[in-house]
């Protein structure tokens, strides 16, 4: 985990990298007080997020209290990704980004958000289930040339061997 004291080092106040590797900027969160409530409020499906969990941004940063525990809350946050591999289910849109929009995503977020948060801090809030585990989203069809049985050539072999041929 990285904890990150150079405010402008990065976009976003937590996160991982392509690793899985935690990043949390805390120089983000010094900078100003309401970091947090900020970033929740700052689109439509956090907004949707903290619904499904029946909480608003300020509640949430009220019930973690301070600057370190809201800095722990969030690398729990992450961890919470990484640990149920949401780098593989995570939706994706046409352009192969992610896709937060999706219903899957908001319960994906609602997930790690209930994860990273102490029982106490649930009960505060008035919590009391996790949200329910988002679908598994059904795998990707391997290319055509990668099937075999049908009788296809992977097309980088089939190079391979015309070069050979006319060497």
């Amino acid at each position: 985990v990285y904890f990150i004291t150079d405010a402008s080092a990065t976009k976003y106040l937590a996160g991982t990298d392509k690793h899985d590797r935690i990043y949390v900027n805390i120089g983000k969160l010094r900078e100003s007080p309401n970091a947090l409530v900020d970033y929740l409020s700052s689109s439509e499906s956090k907004q949707k997020m903290l619904e499904l969990l029946g909480v608003s941004a300020e509640q949430l940063q009220e019930a973690l209290g301070n600057t370190k525990r809201i800095a722990a809350f969030l690398r729990d946050h992450e961890r919470s990704h990484v640990e149920n591999n949401d780098r593989d289910v995570y939706p994706k849109g046409a352009d192969g980004k992610l896709d937060i929009d999706h219903p899957t995503s908001i319960a994906i977020e609602a997930r790690a958000t209930y994860d990273a948060l102490t029982e106490a801090e649930r009960e505060k809030l008035g919590i009391a289930a996790r949200p329910k585990a988002p679908a598994k989203p059904v795998p990707a069809s391997k290319p055509l040339w990668a099937a075999k049985a049908a009788g296809t050539k992977d097309p980088a072999a089939a190079s391979r061997e015309t070069a050979k041929k006319v060497d």
